[in-house]
């Protein structure tokens, strides 16, 4: 015997689940932020991209299906410290995500993989580890959902322009590969280092961040857009405006201060507060009886 197609497949009906999925979750959800992440030189045999970045965040809202706390292995000690593993499952109305990002972003007609999302409720940085298309299972014969497993983000130097405060200038201060640029001409002061310089008025304009300035070398990095070698480079707030005619990348493995060359990695961290508070105990003495054994 047929199935009734006045029930089961009946487009009516389908919209207005697809109404009601809507209206609930944007009474009982939260509101997100949907990052979607911008590839440049994707390696497509580890499927990764060590230069891609977030220029964009759209507020959507969610349902979190989270009832008492996040999932996952929650606070752990690892290798290297102390791990934060906490996972959430949150579902985006489809029709929503169409109007919010496919509009916005054409070619984005689905959640994807390794976009992020951002909680402003917990100050939370997740990315997309799975983005089910078919949870819930066809009611009345159609989908209203996307249904995303989200972990915690782990920063990895990507570079965020998003427009959100909390996020863009917690990664500015970020150490990375930079580009040196010698510089000739005088045009105003100094640059500070900070703000970004730019190469207006050409097609292949730069915007760069000011890593480090001495008197004949600019450090840079960030870049958006393609250096143009004897075209002034104008600074954001400064009143320099040199002009750059010959570059390299630093090729350093151990972060480094381009303008000091010298070392910039975490370790001085703890060896300012061994200086300070004297919390390492380098002496040959054993910890037990303070030397008396």
């Amino acid at each position: 015997m047929p199935i009734n197609p006045f029930f089961k497949y009946a487009q009516n009906d389908q919209n207005l689940v697809d109404d009601l999925t809507v209206e609930c979750i944007k009474v009982t959800g939260h509101e997100f932020f949907y990052i979607p992440r911008d590839y440049f030189k994707l390696d497509r045999i580890l499927g990764e991209d060590i230069r891609s970045q977030f220029n964009l965040a759209i507020p959507i809202e969610a349902y979190i299906t989270n009832i008492f706390k996040f999932d996952g292995q929650q606070d752990i000690i690892a290798k290297y410290g102390i791990m934060n593993t906490d996972r959430m499952i949150i579902q985006i109305a489809r029709t929503r995500f169409r109007q919010e990002i496919t509009n916005r972003r054409p070619e984005i007609f689905k959640p994807r993989e390794g976009d992020l999302i951002y909680l402003p409720m917990t100050d939370s940085l997740f990315e997309i580890n799975k983005a089910e298309d078919e949870v819930p299972f066809y009611q009345l014969g159609a989908l209203t959902t996307f249904t995303l497993t989200l972990e915690l983000f782990t920063y990895s130097q990507e570079h965020f322009g998003t427009g959100l405060d909390k996020l863009d200038e917690a990664t500015v201060e970020r150490r990375d590969y930079v580009r040196k640029i010698l510089l000739k001409g005088i045009y105003g002061g100094d640059y500070i280092a900070g703000e970004n310089v730019t190469q207006s008025g050409y097609t292949a304009s730069v915007h760069q961040f000011v890593k480090g300035y001495t008197y004949s070398t600019l450090y840079v990095m960030d870049e958006k857009g393609t250096y143009v070698s004897g075209v002034t480079l104008a600074g954001q707030y400064s009143s320099a405006g040199y002009t750059g005619f010959s570059d390299s990348y630093t090729t350093t493995i151990i972060p480094t201060d381009p303008v000091r060359d010298e070392s910039d990695g975490d370790n001085l961290d703890f060896e300012r507060e061994r200086a300070k508070k004297g919390i390492f105990d380098t002496t040959e003495k054993d910890p037990f009886t303070g030397g008396n054994y």
